[in-house]
């Protein structure tokens, strides 16, 4: 699932979940250690305490959870997300991330808070993002996992619903908060100096506010040739940004965009989906088809 965790208003290739430029520090965790403290239990949900929160812009925010020693690590493999819930007015709550990161002792979740009364289909906002800002150091929710269909055991190694694929080039599609996923797998990808797999990201948001880890993936993209990153925004940004024009599309993914920005189809080319379902729906998908490859090789996390 998106690790989205509210109605999404509109951005480039449908209802997308927005977010923002990101500076603050975390590093995907890669392969979980079996050895040493794990923190999480996928047969039960632990809870975690709100050690640090970094306001990123007008609506992301960075939340670091401690973890139950400054031993323990998170646990959570490659392409896996955790089941967050809480109370909220008395009411249970629980939605899916992909935390932005983890280390020893923490673990971060990078989340857009969907405010009420700020979109007209969705007037009580994001449950449990305004929950997540709301909390204050000290205060906590609960976690359980690992959970989810994909494990990335690298060397363009994976596992979908446990069946074994492998892929020389991926292709990813990510929308707003969908980049979180794709994230995690492109540090484990690129901090594997034996890991040669050819990473090629189009990331859909709404404006130039909502783009999130933009720094974060410039410096990966210069500092590793085989990661290639394309942009595109509903609303391309005035003036400069990043201290140049907009260089990168404006609009909804399109065909075009695709067989631009993506490896050509093949035999060890696959392709990773995480956004907005219409954005899946009505312009991955399709164009992906359009342009000939093995819809067994598209995974939507």
């Amino acid at each position: 699932p998106a690790p989205a965790s509210a109605p999404t208003p509109a951005v480039a290739n449908g209802e997308a979940n927005g977010h923002a430029n990101g500076h603050a520090n975390g590093n995907a965790n890669g392969h979980a250690k079996e050895e040493g403290l794990i923190a999480l239990d996928p047969k039960q949900n632990i809870a975690f305490a709100l050690a640090e929160k970094t306001i990123v812009n007008h609506n992301t925010r960075l939340f670091r959870f401690a973890l139950q020693s400054p031993q323990h690590r998170f646990g959570l493999p490659t392409g896996k997300h955790v089941l967050i819930r809480a109370k909220v007015d008395g009411k249970l709550v629980m939605r899916a991330y992909t935390p932005k990161g983890d280390g020893p002792g923490h673990f971060d979740l990078l989340v857009k808070v969907y405010f009420k009364d700020q979109h007209p289909r969705f007037p009580e906002g994001g449950i449990m993002s305004q929950h997540l800002d709301s909390l204050q150091i000290g205060d906590t929710i609960e976690a359980k996992g690992p959970i989810g269909h994909v494990l990335y055991q690298g060397k363009g190694e994976y596992t979908v619903n446990k069946t074994p694929m492998r892929a020389a080039k991926i292709g990813m599609m990510a929308g707003g908060t969908g980049i979180t996923p794709m994230w995690q797998v492109i540090v484990d990808i690129c901090n594997n100096p034996d890991d040669q797999t050819e990473v090629f990201l189009i990331f859909a948001n709404n404006s130039w506010d909502d783009l999130m880890l933009y720094d974060e993936l410039k410096e990966m993209e210069a500092k590793h040739p085989q990661l290639h990153v394309w942009h595109t925004l509903a609303k391309i940004p005035q003036g400069t940004q990043d201290g140049a024009p907009w260089k990168y599309s404006e609009g909804f993914v399109s065909e075009e965009m695709c067989r631009e920005h993506l490896p050509a189809p093949g035999p060890d080319v696959s392709v990773f989906l995480c956004g907005p379902p219409p954005m899946l729906e009505f312009a991955c998908m399709p164009n992906l088809q359009k342009i000939g490859f093995d819809m067994d090789r598209v995974t939507a996390f």
